[in-house]
C-alpha cells in the first residue's frame, strides 16, 4: 500500500508576501494543502489568492505570537505571547482549557464566515504537543468531524536524541488513532536541520515516518518575506521555496510510490 501524503502550507496569511510565496507553490504543483492564519489585517487579500484555485484549507490555530481574537481570552492578555509566557500561564492556570477552546472557536468561525469549508487544524509552532492544548483541540476536531495534525517534536533535536523522539510520536501517534481519534502525524525537512537537502531527503523523511498516512510541514517563503527571528528557519524555508515552485513535488513523489492527497481527500471512517 502507498503512502498517503498530505503536502501541506502552513502559515498562509501571514502576509500579504508569505500568501503569495505559497500561492506559487501551489500553482506548480507542489501542495495539497494549506493552513491559514486567521490574521484580520491580513485575511481579506489572503483569501482572495483562493478564489482562482480549488485546494484544501485547513486552520492554523495559534497561541502565541498574535493577538488573541476572542474576548474570553483578551481578559486575561491582549499583547502577543511568547511560548514561554503561555506556558507559565497555562501551569499557574491562568489561562484554562476554556479559554484555549473559546479562542480555537472564534479563529475558526473567523475562516469559516468568510464561506471556508475546512478539512483540518495544525498548530503554529507545535503547541499540541502540550497535553492540555491538545485536549482541547481532540475535542473540538471530534465535534465538527475534522482532522487535528500531530507535532512531529523532531525538528533540530540533536541526533543522539532524534531517534528517541521519533519512538515517543510514533507510539503516541497510533495510540491515539487506535483510540478513534482523528489524527494525522506530521514530518518535516526541519527534521534535516540544515539547508543542504533536495528532493531525495523528502522521500527518506517520509518513508521513515512509520505510517500510512502522513502530514508534509513545509513552510516555502522566500527569505525576503520570512518574518522569523530564527535564521535557520528563514534559510529552510527559502531553500523549500526554489525547490517546490521549480518542481511538482506532489508528481515527484507519486513517480517515487507515494499518494499525494489534501486533508479533505480523508475519509475519517477510512483512517479510523
Amino acid at each position: 500500500m502507498s503512502i498517503k501524503v498530505i503536502i501541506n502550507a502552513d502559515d498562509f496569511g501571514l502576509s500579504k508576501q508569505v500568501s503569495e510565496d505559497i500561492i506559487k507553490c501551489v500553482e506548480a504543483g507542489s501542495i495539497t494543502s494549506i493552513s491559514i492564519l486567521p490574521l484580520k489585517e491580513n485575511i481579506e487579500f489572503s483569501l482572495s489568492l483562493l478564489e482562482k484555485i480549488n485546494i484544501d484549507t485547513g486552520l492554523h490555530f495559534y497561541l502565541t505570537d498574535f493577538i488573541p481574537v476572542s474576548e474570553q481570552i483578551r481578559t486575561v492578555f491582549t499583547e502577543p505571547l511568547t511560548t514561554r509566557k503561555l506556558i507559565a500561564h497555562l501551569v499557574i492556570g491562568k489561562i484554562t482549557e476554556r479559554h484555549i477552546y473559546y479562542e480555537l472557536s472564534k479563529q475558526w468561525e473567523i475562516l469559516e464566515s468568510q464561506g471556508l469549508s475546512l478539512s483540518h487544524i495544525s498548530v503554529h509552532r507545535q503547541l499540541n504537543a502540550i497535553p492540555k492544548i491538545n485536549k482541547v483541540l481532540l475535542q473540538f476536531a471530534k465535534e465538527r468531524n475534522v482532522f487535528v495534525r500531530m507535532p512531529s517534536l523532531a525538528w533540530c533535536v540533536p541526533n543522539p536524541l532524534s531517534s528517541l523522539v521519533k519512538k515517543i510520536n510514533t507510539k503516541l501517534n497510533k495510540s491515539l488513532i487506535n483510540k478513534g481519534l482523528p489524527v494525522v502525524p506530521s514530518v518535516s525537512i526541519f527534521e534535516k536541520c540544515s539547508v543542504d537537502f533536495d528532493l531525495n531527503d523528502y522521500v527518506s523523511i517520509l518513508r521513515n515516518a512509520g505510517s500510512e498516512l502522513v502530514s508534509l510541514i513545509v513552510h516555502p517563503i522566500r527569505l525576503t518575506n520570512c518574518m522569523s527571528q530564527n535564521k535557520t528557519f528563514c534559510r529552510i524555508s527559502h531553500r523549500e521555496h526554489e525547490i517546490f515552485t521549480s518542481t511538482s513535488i506532489a508528481e515527484f513523489l507519486r513517480n517515487q510510490g507515494f499518494e499525494p492527497i489534501g486533508y479533505r481527500d480523508i475519509s475519517s471512517s477510512s483512517h479510523i
